[in-house]
């Protein structure tokens, strides 16, 4: 339930100012994706934008940080792995940069609880995800997400991405994303 304090810890709590640190999450994992996939609408990119912003209005401070930290782990699980890297270069027609990766994660979060599962599981799976979801892209998913005065007193975390994986060979592609590689041909 949100509100309640916890004792675990955070994962990003090297990220995180002294008077944080002493604060535990309140939201679970469940809650976050509860609230992302409450907002999800079917095609409609700004109504569901609008939503997450209605939603973020009904957060106190300490939930709307909790909120942020769910964000940045799910976002911190997209950059660290190699066969996602590899995903987002293709699916972003072989291109990447870090605002084309914060995108593609904005879109991969903002589709949902169910779709970033599938990702996570088959990486490959992100040329379906496409056909239900749109182009591998959503800036304004953040733009929502970071407007709050809350966003600022982070410490600039919203600012930062680690990329942790590789782009691999245009061989190596073809043999692990094979749908995704062909995607990137057309």
């Amino acid at each position: 339930m949100l509100g309640e304090s916890r004792t675990a810890s955070c994962k990003h709590e090297h990220l995180l100012k002294p008077a944080q640190k002493a604060r535990m999450p309140s939201m679970t994992e469940a809650e976050f994706w509860h609230l992302v996939d409450s907002t999800r609408t079917t095609g409609d990119r700004d109504l569901q934008v609008a939503k997450l912003g209605e939603a973020l209005l009904h957060l106190s401070a300490v939930e709307y940080s909790d909120l942020l930290r769910r964000f940045f782990g799910a976002k911190h699980e997209i950059t660290r792995r190699d066969d996602l890297l590899n995903a987002a270069y293709l699916a972003n027609e072989q291109c990447l940069s870090l605002d084309v990766l914060d995108y593609f994660c904005y879109w991969l979060i903002g589709s949902g609880s169910a779709a970033y599962q599938q990702a996570l599981k088959n990486p490959d799976a992100v040329v379906e995800l496409m056909h239900s979801h749109g182009h591998p892209s959503f800036e304004e998913f953040a733009g929502a997400l970071f407007d709050r005065p809350e966003a600022a007193s982070l410490g600039g975390v919203a600012e930062r991405i680690v990329i942790k994986g590789r782009i691999w060979s245009a061989d190596e592609q073809r043999r692990k994303l094979p749908l995704l590689y062909q995607y990137s041909l057309v």
